[in-house]
């Protein structure tokens, strides 16, 4: 165990979420208990023998999986992290679970990841009005959560099975009859095998054509470039890259490449097995049974209400929720690691505006030397226009962008028709978006 690697991820982790905490207003907790949860995992993976599943649930909108994404970033996790979306399973390639874990195996190497299967909700394996639903593409997923061992048939081989037993029939009928190779080529005493093996190629030619054509050991190849990458292919890159493994062929003697098919025809008999008990597995899901405020309540209703109803749902809340869409085993497999998302004060939804009406103008400061200050009635109409306490921030968000972010290109050209120059807006809101336009260096000047 290296003491200092453990600080200096801890400090790493601490670091992560203060900068989670500037991106994302009014779930300061959230943050805490989400930083909490990983630090294990984060500065000791070693010492994990099964997945760490932590459960975030909140309303539609309330940027749980941006969350996500932005700690995968902070942590420089981009190339180990691995989003599923729960209502693509079982369509397609994309949603084919089995083929994508796989894949994502080989790669990584059983090295921490981090997965994320959004819309969890979507999952379900009992139905509203009780009965079990057959869904066998999410047999996988209740594995990977429980140990995070999964078996796997190399169906991949299953395809070549029957060359594969041909081919090492006919290396034993060679090796039999003394054929031996030298860096992959045939010896010429064995014009027979070379004959008939490139028979395409010698067609047309002279016997003097064909002996000068043998004489060259690149023409006496006991297999051809094709066929090695052929090979190559029905091992799905087990030699990377396609050279190393065509080097590594070319160097093995014919008992060297008996050998070698035979211990892949057993490989073929074998299922493969798949680690990710190093991984952090986020499940993320929207839960209507315990944030009932969506339909009991109407839109303008005062945030600080909705938000202190949202604090009352705890663990048994949710799980009691989850037992309508889940069997009790598979509920245990998620574990008792359950984040639950508030809805949004009225302190937090300021916080937003505000948090948002700086980037922007740091946004405009940037790229073109211009201050952009809003007034007080511009977050106060945003305030009115977005807010609404039952659908978390996505309202809020939307009305920044059609109200402010869409509107600036055109305040800013105008303000360039109009003025010889200037270097500070002030947007106002009077029955309307205005803009007042100053020239502050001049006036400094």
């Amino acid at each position: 165990m290296d003491l200092k690697d453990i600080e200096i991820k801890q400090q790493k982790l601490s670091e992560t979420g203060n900068q989670l905490k500037l991106r994302f207003f009014g779930i300061d907790s959230i943050i805490d208990q989400v930083i909490e949860s990983i630090s294990s995992w984060y500065c000791m993976p070693e010492f994990q023998e099964r997945p760490l599943v932590v459960n975030l649930w909140g309303m539609t909108g309330i940027g749980k999986s941006d969350l996500i994404r932005e700690l995968v970033n902070l942590l420089e996790f981009q190339n180990r992290y691995h989003h599923f979306d729960m209502g693509e399973l079982g369509t397609g390639r994309a949603g084919d679970l089995k083929i994508n874990l796989r894949e994502i195996s080989e790669r990584n190497n059983d090295e921490p990841l981090i997965i994320t299967l959004d819309e969890f909700q979507i999952n379900r394996s009992i139905n509203e009005m009780g009965s079990e639903i057959s869904c066998p593409h999410s047999r996988i997923i209740w594995k990977l959560l429980d140990d995070g061992i999964l078996q796997f048939d190399t169906d991949h081989f299953y395809h070549y099975e029957n060359d594969l037993i041909k081919l090492i029939k006919e290396l034993h009928y060679w090796k039999e009859r003394g054929l031996n190779l030298k860096n992959g080529a045939v010896p010429l005493e064995f014009v027979v095998y070379l004959k008939d093996k490139n028979e395409k190629e010698i067609r047309d030619k002279s016997e003097k054509e064909i002996e000068d054509y043998f004489s060259r050991e690149s023409n006496r190849s006991f297999f051809s470039s094709d066929e090695i990458e052929k090979f190559h292919d029905w091992h799905q890159g087990e030699f990377l890259p396609f050279t190393a493994y065509k080097h590594f062929f070319k160097s093995l003697a014919l008992e060297g490449l008996i050998a070698y098919f035979e211990d892949q025809d057993e490989k073929i008999k074998k299922p493969k097995t798949l680690n990710f008990t190093k991984s952090l597995i986020f499940v993320v899901g929207n839960l209507d049974e315990v944030y009932k405020m969506h339909n009991d309540y109407s839109s303008d209703v005062c945030p600080n209400f909705i938000h202190e109803l949202s604090k009352k749902i705890d663990v048994p809340k949710v799980k009691e929720a989850l037992l309508k869409r889940y069997r009790v085993e598979q509920i245990s497999r998620l574990g008792n690691n359950h984040i639950i998302f508030p809805s949004l004060d009225s302190e937090a939804f300021r916080s937003i505006i505000d948090g948002r009406l700086n980037r922007i103008s740091e946004r405009i400061l940037i790229g073109h030397d211009i201050k952009m200050d809003f007034d007080n009635s511009i977050k106060q109409w945003i305030h009115s226009e977005g807010v609404t306490p039952t659908q978390w921030a996505r309202p809020l968000l939307s009305a920044l962008k059609y109200g402010i972010e869409d509107v600036l290109p055109k305040v800013l050209s105008q303000g360039f028709r109009i003025h010889i120059q200037f270097d500070k807006v002030l947007m106002v809101e009077t029955n309307g978006l205005i803009a007042e336009y100053f020239s502050e260096r001049c006036k400094n000047g």
